[in-house]
């Protein structure tokens, strides 16, 4: 694990930082098997996850640890095995020039149209190319509906530019973020999040700035569980949380201290200050 994080991150400043990119790479690994074995149906047709849980505490592959917690990789694995995903793909041209190939998975048992997008962006939210295209999906596919080539995104700063595909359909929604370098080379901003916290009904919306990867929310003490986390912010684009659960059950929610960490975070010297820990700015509304 250590020869991948240290190859594919910079240098976590503490412990918990390095804890905290070994689950961001196991989720990067992860992925990158569940939509390579997905959209290359039908000569794949299923992925067995491995592994989900674990039977004493330790450090292993599960994505929920010994006491139930779920930790990066689950959240990511509910996302990308949902019956309808969008997936970006690395793949070269004819002239082996670096392009990439966007499809839409789909395991419902019935044909459906939707509205697919893609997105060449900045960090900062500036926006260098964009499609939409009306397509419709067949039952049980995967098809590729756009490449974006070479050339689009070609005298563009590339440790500064992503990709960001979504797909919306019946009500619903897919998405996915991209890179053009490996996640050490990312020039990322210091993002400013802020975070809206609905005591009545328990719900959150967060916000930032600028591009935040790897997003995770956590409380000390306390394992929330949310309908989501451990995601990319897309910038000046809210999210929309649900708790679903906590243990323990009672807590104090009006003046808990909520935690975030994010790749520019884990290895920032600037927030190892204890004056300085988060450019988090929490609303509570009750």
């Amino acid at each position: 694990m250590n020869f991948y994080v240290t190859g594919y991150f910079r240098n976590a400043t503490n412990f918990e930082k390095y804890l905290y990119l070994t689950q961001i790479m196991q989720s990067y690994a992860i992925q990158t098997a569940i939509e390579a074995h997905r959209y290359n149906k039908p000569r794949n047709m299923g992925t067995l996850m491995w592994q989900l849980n674990d039977v004493w505490p330790g450090f292993s592959w599960s994505s929920r640890d010994y006491y139930g917690a779920w930790k990066a990789v689950h959240y990511m694995i509910k996302r990308k095995y949902q019956d309808v995903i969008v997936s970006v793909a690395p793949s070269v041209d004819a002239d082996q020039n670096p392009q990439y190939d966007v499809y839409v998975v789909s395991d419902k048992l019935v044909d459906f149209k939707g509205t697919l997008s893609v997105i060449i962006m900045g960090f900062d939210g500036t926006v260098y190319y964009s499609n939409d295209q009306e397509i419709t999906c067949p039952e049980n596919s995967s098809q590729k509906y756009f490449t974006i080539t070479n050339d689009l995104f070609s005298g563009l700063d590339q440790t500064r530019t992503f990709i960001y595909a979504n797909f919306t359909f019946d009500q619903d929604f897919a998405e996915t973020t991209a890179y053009l370098v490996t996640p050490r080379h990312l020039e990322l901003d210091n993002p400013n999040i802020k975070l809206q916290v609905h005591l009545l009904n328990e719900t959150f919306s967060i916000e930032s700035d600028t591009l935040a990867v790897g997003v995770c929310i956590y409380i000390e003490d306390v394992e929330i569980f949310l309908n989501d986390n451990c995601f990319d912010l897309i910038p000046n684009q809210p999210k929309y949380l649900k708790l679903l659960r906590t243990i323990p059950a009672a807590f104090d929610r009006e003046n808990t201290v909520f935690n975030i960490l994010h790749l520019y975070k884990s290895y920032s010297i600037e927030y190892d200050d204890a004056v300085n820990q988060s450019r988090l700015r929490k609303t509570i509304i009750t």
